[in-house]
């Protein structure tokens, strides 16, 4: 019915744990992924096959549609969220496809849920470049796992990074796909175009695969690091309202 539990990982149930869901030949770099969680970082990753997102999809829509049509009787549950509701811990799927692709079943996933995906072509000369160029390998997949972990609080904040420098990613990647230069953040005089801005936001969106990554990011930045902007957008629904309030004063 579209997606079947591959490999249940052994590790104690009070441990730390993810799942991991594709399809297809990927499935070997989430079962290297698995591997290393579970051996590296102490987290039990249940590793899915999945063998269709779009028959997921259809089943969701149908739960969604008989759910609408018969409000008096006992809510359906879709088979993705049935498989998925005692699971604990976040939920990463990767694909050889674009992120779109698995991205079609978010509404029922029942945890924090991370896509990774190849979205364009033509940028590699074999399957292990492009899974590189994309960031969809087991290396990915990995420190995606914990930094979905640390995010929730189950592990340190610094466990991901470690991690990425463990692994050999480079980071500076996400700047230079939007033509930035590192050097430029060391300095505090440069200043950064809105056009840059957005393309490294989208660069940042492409390779988290989190479409609130956003709303994370705030999430660690203090009230008051933007000063003025800050408590003008605490004075109203929007940043647009504090404005309009400045602006009748």
């Amino acid at each position: 019915r579209g997606i079947y539990l591959l490999r249940p990982s052994a590790l104690d149930a009070s441990l730390p744990r993810v799942q991991l869901l594709g399809s297809g030949s990927i499935l070997r770099q989430l079962l290297m992924a698995a591997e290393r969680l579970e051996a590296e970082y102490g987290v039990g990753a249940d590793v899915w096959s999945v063998t269709s997102f779009s028959e997921l999809r259809r089943d969701g829509i149908a739960c969604n549609r008989w759910n609408m049509l018969h409000p008096g009787k006992p809510p359906r549950v879709a088979y993705l969220s049935a498989q998925l509701a005692d699971r604990r811990g976040p939920v990463i799927a990767a694909t050889d496809f674009v992120r779109a692709y698995p991205d079609l079943i978010r509404e029922w996933v029942p945890q924090r849920y991370t896509v990774l995906g190849t979205d364009g072509f033509g940028r590699s000369d074999t399957r292990a470049g492009l899974r590189d160029f994309f960031e969809i390998d087991e290396r990915y997949i990995t420190v995606s796992a914990l930094g979905s972990l640390a995010h929730q609080g189950q592990l340190d904040s610094d466990i991901p990074a470690k991690a990425i420098e463990r692994l050999g990613i480079d980071p500076a990647s996400v700047l230079a796909r939007a033509g930035l230069d590192p050097s430029a953040l060391a300095d505090t005089d440069a200043r950064i175009s809105a056009d840059a801005s957005d393309a490294l936001w989208n660069s940042a969106f492409a390779t988290a695969g989190d479409p609130c990554l956003a709303l994370h990011a705030a999430e660690q930045t203090p009230f008051g690091a933007f000063r003025v902007l800050d408590y003008l957008a605490a004075s109203g629904a929007t940043l647009g309202d504090g404005l309009q309030l400045v602006d009748h004063r």
